[in-house]
């Protein structure tokens, strides 16, 4: 057993104490409590991200505390739904406000003595003798009917107020952790390490251990914002796993002369890495692959064939000519020009007009 102070809330062990040694105010007992177990306080530290819940100052800012939200002493259990963390201030000035049941009970006091004297008073004044008397007793009636009592009154009705209404927040409390204890559970059953260690990177979070990394995601995001990013991640592994097999499929098909067509058409570094990487980026499948390289060789093999016939059948004046009209750098590089630039059509057009 220990007494405790109603008002200032110092704690005392010595069962013999009678009053507040800060207040001088009665000291009522109740049981012991029990200390909260150091790798529950740890569990709840890292759930709000050591973080106040009521002004969101972190440790490094001030000194935090575990508080029940539900009171020990109104039933509440020192479970990890029934606990947060608050710091000093906060905490104080919940223990200002929270704790009311003491300043109810003494009101309803208050008000069940003012109408004990309102009625003691009512029997007096039948028994008075004198006009003095008489005077007190009507004053005093008339002054606790129409001040004492409706005083008394709007503070119980006040203060029951405002339990209710902590009562409300301390509720919507329990349940908003709650809700995070089950998503956290849904995560670390749902998740594989490997999809959980790829959302807490993603969310830069980097907590010492799994666990630790799920509770504090659920405390700063929401369940839409978690699933979103798993989705992506998800979508983005999938994409991973398919280009990794379409690399490998690639790898062991793709020879030199395919390297070297597609290196060559596209200005690529003459690698089979650089090719493959251009590869997976724009297309999709090796389908996609082999109508491309089947594309390339026959563009190739039609300049071959354009260039055999052109130089059958230009004779030196048209090479001249078309070396003069593009402003070539010499002579014998424009069949070569010529084949990568324009159809035979186009050429054959060009002869007539020079």
């Amino acid at each position: 057993m220990e007494k405790y102070c109603p008002k200032c809330h110092k704690i005392f062990d010595d069962m013999k104490a009678k009053y507040c040694t800060n207040c001088a105010t009665e000291l009522i007992a109740r049981e012991k409590r029990k200390p909260i177990p150091h790798e529950l306080k740890h569990k709840i530290f890292v759930r709000d991200g050591y973080r106040c819940r009521e002004c969101g100052k972190s440790n490094k800012e001030t000194s935090l505390e575990i508080d029940h939200i539900f009171p020990l002493s109104k039933g509440g259990t020192t479970t990890e739904d029934n606990l947060w963390v608050l710091c000093r201030d906060c905490n104080q000035a919940k223990r200002d406000t929270v704790w009311k049941d003491e300043e109810i009970k003494i009101t309803k006091n208050e008000l069940s003595n003012l109408v004990n004297q309102f009625h003691d008073a009512e029997e007096k004044l039948k028994q008075a003798t004198n006009e003095n008397e008489i005077l007190d007793y009507k004053f005093k009636i008339k002054k606790i009917k129409n001040e004492y009592i409706p005083q008394t009154k709007n503070k119980l009705n006040n203060l029951i107020q405002e339990e209710a209404k902590l009562e409300s927040e301390r509720k919507v409390q329990q349940e908003e952790n709650q809700r995070k204890e089950r998503l956290f559970k849904k995560l670390y059953v749902e998740l594989d390490d490997e999809l959980i260690n790829e959302l807490c990177n993603n969310f830069s979070l980097n907590e010492s251990s799994t666990e630790n990394n799920l509770r504090l995601l659920v405390d700063k995001y929401s369940e839409k914002e978690i699933y979103s990013e798993v989705s992506a991640i998800e979508r983005e592994l999938k994409e991973n796993d398919i280009k990794k097999s379409f690399r490998e499929l690639l790898f062991n098909t793709l020879d030199e002369n395919e390297v070297d067509l597609i290196s060559n058409n596209f200005n690529l570094k003459k690698s089979k890495e650089s090719v493959i990487e251009y590869l997976i980026y724009n297309y999709d499948n090796k389908t996609d692959v082999d109508l491309l390289i089947n594309e390339l060789l026959e563009k190739k093999n039609k300049k071959i064939a354009l260039k055999n016939i052109l130089h059958e059948n230009f004779s030196d004046m048209d090479i001249f000519l078309f070396y003069k009209y593009f402003n070539l750098k010499n002579t014998n590089v424009v069949i070569s020009y010529l084949v990568e630039n324009y159809s035979e059509d186009e050429i054959r057009s060009m002869k007539k007009i020079y």
